[in-house]
């Protein structure tokens, strides 16, 4: 599953996002890339939003799986001022927050 070389940057959590989160965002981590898999309800996806947002970097990928049915999604991208749309096998995943260094941008 997990290359050998890879195996000491690489944990599965499987406690919930609420508890997960807290163990890997400490005050002093910034985060580059985030893919959210998880709680598929509004409530769960706002909550992440919410959690990681002054974590991010100013350079940072954001990415979330179900984007076709996830108003949450679309209305934290609408509010970004910069993002990319990325076709995925024949679709189109709306928008992926990706935003130049030094930008800041409130969920």
């Amino acid at each position: 599953m997990v290359p050998d070389d890879l195996k000491s940057r690489w944990s599965l959590r499987i406690k919930g996002d609420r508890s997960n989160l807290e163990e890997f965002l400490r005050p002093d981590t910034m985060v580059d890339h985030v893919h959210y898999d998880s709680d598929k309800t509004r409530d769960g996806r706002e909550y992440f939003l919410r959690r990681v947002r002054s974590h991010l970097t100013g350079r940072h990928v954001l990415v979330m799986d179900d984007i076709q049915d996830n108003l949450v999604f679309r209305e934290y991208t609408e509010r970004q001022p910069h993002f990319h749309v990325f076709p995925v096998r024949g679709q189109v995943h709306r928008r992926h927050g990706l935003r130049p260094a030094g930008r800041r941008a409130s969920l």
